[in-house]
Parts: C-alpha cells; structure tokens; sequence
C-alpha cells in the first residue's frame, strides 16, 4: 500500500513540476475535465490557492469546453475524436481562454489511455505559446500592412474584442500620424476619423458595413465586397474613396482605403470592343492601340483569365498560378489583391473595365465583351480554323495543358 502511495505522490509532484500543463478529459460526447495540473491552471491563470482538488474548480471541470472561445466549441469534440484515427500522439496548436476571460495560446500532444477503471480517457501536455504566438501575429500583420501599403492610403486594425481601433498606416492625413499606433476607443476613433466627413446617408451605410464586418466569420469564402464612399473635406470639396476590411483572425480586421483618382485619359473610343490575341505571345488591344500593363503579373492574371474561357478564378487558385511555389498566405493574398487592382486600374484607363468581372473576390472575363482568337478557334466556324499554328500563350508555362489540348484537337 505504502508502495502504490508513494508511486502515486512521485507521479503527481512529476505533473506538478514539469514545465508543461496536464489535462485529463473524458471520452464522452460532452466531454468533462477528469483531471488537471496544478502547472495547467496557473497556465490558465487561475487564483493561485486553487488545486486540482479544489471545489472551486469543479463547475469548470464539467465540460472542456468551457475553457475554449465560442468560435472554437462546435469543432472541438471533432479533434478529439481524430485522435482515435491516429497510432500515436496527435500535436497542435489551441486558443484557450483563460480564468479572466483572456486567452493564452497552446502547442500540446493528445494521445488516449485508459484510467485506472479501464475506461478511455484522453491525455494532453500542453505548453504556453502565447508570446511567441503574438510575436508571430506582429510579425505578420507587419509583413501585411507593408504588402497592403503599396496600394492602400490608410490601413486601420480594428480589434472587435478589444472595442479598439488602431492607425497602422496613413499617408493622406496628419492628424492620423499623430496617433499612429496607439489603441483607441472603436466608436470615438470611426467618428472622429471616417465617419464625420460623410454625408448621413453614407454614414448610416457605413456603421452598418462596420457591424457587419465584426460579425463576419474567418470562415467565410471569398473576399468583403469593396465599400464606395464620398468624403468631404473642410473646404467643401469632395473626395471619393474606396474601402475595403480584411480578415486577419477571429476578432481582428484591417480597414484599408485609398483615394480613387480619375485616369488622366481615356483611351477607347465609344464602341470599340477589346482584341485578345492569345496564339503566339499574349496581347490585348483597342482600336489601332495596345494595351500597356506596367505590371507583369497584371497582365498574366488577365491571360489567366482568358484561358479559363468565362470561368471564375478564385483568389487562391489565380496565386497558385501566378507564383507557382508560393504559400497561399495572408501575405500572398495581399501581393494578388495588388496585382488585381493594377489589372482594374490598366483596363479603366483604357476603358475596358467591364471585361472583367468580380464576384466575392472570385473573378471571370465576360466572353462576350472580348473578341478573342481562342474563342474564335473554338467556335467551330470555318473562317477561324486557320488561326491556331500550334503556339498558344507562349509566355506562360502554365498554358502548356490548354496548348496540348489545341494540339490533339489539330490530328
């Protein structure tokens, strides 16, 4: 007996010792906490004279899930059960929330036993992640912000839990440089730095696209719509802009806007319809003129598009195209939202913007407002059977499929 206590106390001053947290959770549809480290609740941030034994603790030992963010409870109880699919230890990372409410970031193994009964029980060591985690955040939002600079004239961070708002870029205006960086209250802050140069009607729409945004899931496909909006400055003049929020985390968005500047010249006269040459190297033209992209990967999103023949390309598959063995991340999400609207920004100063069309951040070439030699070709009409000679988009690897394709259709 003395024996089995002795084993009994040397494993529970192990678990109380050692650098990481310890949880037990039963196997159960609502699954409950069987046990926890002493180490794991001052992780957790629970009082200090709380132990494992304590009463304190026991409402929040009936149901894991009480530790975790509400976004996060419905897809729990599925990770659990992937463990039963693994042989060995399963690890990752997991937002929990702390005894104030505030949440700690955890990198853990799960692996599942049996208890001293015979019944299965789940195990998981767990380590606090959290600064390296913001660190992490900091450095990404960084990347981010540096990424959306280049095309946006104020970038805000608008922290849905923290009710702030935080000026993280700004080239249009001075009084924002004043506060560059630093947290404000989120209703003053939209007030005072968006909202008052607005006609009321375009404020009403605008609070309702902020309430919105906060209620919108990182889940959500596709991209938030862009905002159209006019401001008025001090001297009575007016200013158009376009706004658009982006989904950093749950929580967390950045407000990007930009001036629109009206294109020093329009180049199409009324009528003409844009020509895509797409057999040999790719070009557009308009009347007697060519279409110069001052971007590269511009034009080469349009010869994407093109090639998917009125299909939509979404954000994610266009990336995989365009850098080949690029992660699609938040920050090549940024550098393609750049090259697309270098895209709009070239085809409106020609006049050819309608094009193109973009629907929750997928977007598609509307075939019958383009006369293209493919679709030619394709149409089956004896006067195009001539114009295919066995070349196609030349200056992308990535159309040798459609090019093999034209190439068995020719024997």
């Amino acid at each position: 007996m003395d024996k089995k206590l002795n084993k009994r106390t040397e494993a529970e001053i192990i678990m109380n010792t050692v650098p990481c947290g310890i949880i037990k959770i039963s196997c159960e549809d609502s699954p409950r906490v069987k046990y926890i480290s002493d180490r794991m609740l001052r992780i957790l941030g629970f009082p200090k004279e709380w132990t494992a034994q304590s009463l304190e603790l026991e409402p929040f030992k009936q149901s894991v899930l009480s530790f975790l963010p509400p976004e996060d409870r419905r897809r729990f109880p599925m990770l659990l059960s992937s463990v039963d699919e693994q042989n060995g230890p399963v690890s990752g990372e997991q937002t929990v929330l702390r005894f104030d409410g505030s949440s700690v970031r955890l990198f853990g193994w799960v692996s599942k036993s049996k208890d001293s009964s015979g019944s299965p029980e789940l195990n998981a060591v767990c380590i606090d992640l959290s600064e390296e985690a913001q660190s992490r955040r900091e450095r990404e939002l960084q990347r981010y912000v540096k990424a959306l600079s280049g095309v946006y004239d104020d970038i805000f961070e608008f922290n849905y839990k923290d009710h702030t708002v935080t000026v993280l870029h700004t080239r249009s205006s001075a009084m924002l440089r004043w506060v560059l960086g630093i947290p404000m209250q989120m209703k003053e802050a939209t007030e005072s730095w968006i909202l008052r140069r607005l006609p009321p009607d375009q404020q009403r729409e605008l609070r309702r696209t902020f309430s919105e945004e906060a209620r919108r899931d990182m889940t959500d496909e596709g991209e938030a719509p862009e905002i159209h909006y006019s401001v008025v400055s001090s001297s009575g003049r007016s200013r158009d802009y376009t706004g658009i929020f982006v989904k950093m985390r749950p929580g967390i968005s950045l407000f990007c806007c930009r001036q629109d500047v009206t294109a020093p010249q329009t180049l199409q006269i009324s009528g003409d319809i844009p020509r895509i040459r797409t057999f040999g190297y790719f070009d557009v033209f308009v009347g007697d003129k060519t279409v110069l992209f001052r971007n590269s990967k511009s034009k080469e999103l349009l010869a994407l598009l093109v090639d998917r023949r009125g299909g939509f390309v979404s954000s994610e598959e266009a990336i995989a195209f365009l850098w080949e063995d690029a992660v699609y991340d938040s920050v090549t999400l940024a550098r393609y939202r750049k090259v697309a609207l270098r895209l709009k920004n070239t085809l409106e100063e020609y006049g050819i913007s309608d094009m193109i069309e973009s629907v929750s951040g997928k977007r598609r070439i509307v075939t019958d407002r383009v006369k293209c030699d493919l679709y030619d070709y394709l149409s089956g009409k004896e006067e195009y059977s001539q114009l295919f000679k066995g070349s196609y988009l030349t200056n992308y690897s990535w159309a040798e499929n459609t090019l093999a394709e034209l190439t068995q259709s020719e024997r």
